[in-house]
């Protein structure tokens, strides 16, 4: 999880050092909170998308 990653507002999940991308519409998945980003990313996981 990173901060403010690229200039962007909010949390960022990084995988590889790579952000996790929205498949629908290509855009990094950003998110308010650290939990939620880190909730994010476990269903990325679990879903096998990362």
């Amino acid at each position: 999880m990173q901060h403010g990653v690229a200039g962007m507002p909010g949390w960022a999940a990084l995988v590889d050092g790579r952000l996790v991308l929205d498949a629908a519409d290509n855009l990094p998945l950003l998110s308010e909170r650290s939990r939620e980003a880190t909730d994010l990313l476990a269903l990325v996981v679990r879903q096998g998308l990362a």
